[in-house]
């Protein structure tokens, strides 16, 4: 998968196209589990974000947030029901702070 969507970035490189990659969160509850309960899958996800950033370069942005979002108190402010975040969590993640 990894090559794939280098190759798909490679693509949008050559085009100009500008691409901005979030790694979106987990609850804070959700991620104490992964941690604890399933700590090979937390693993994947660490080397995966890896690579993701690897991929940064003029043009390619990510935005890590895997840790989780600045401010999260883990409540409905910025959690729809424990996995979705609501429109706050999302604009926190896309403000515009970075140039492409």
């Amino acid at each position: 998968a990894l090559t794939s969507f280098e190759k798909m970035i490679k693509k949008l490189q050559d085009r100009h196209v500008e691409v901005l990659i979030v790694v979106t969160p987990y609850h804070p509850k959700f991620l104490q589990r992964l941690k604890t309960e399933h700590l090979d899958i937390y693993n994947a996800h660490l080397k995966w974000i890896e690579n993701l950033e690897k991929l940064q370069s003029p043009g390619v942005v990510v935005r890590n947030y895997f840790a989780g979002i600045a401010n999260d108190d883990a409540s409905p402010v910025y959690w729809n029901d424990g996995v979705h975040f609501t429109c706050k969590g999302v604009i926190q993640m896309l403000q515009p702070d970075l140039k492409i």
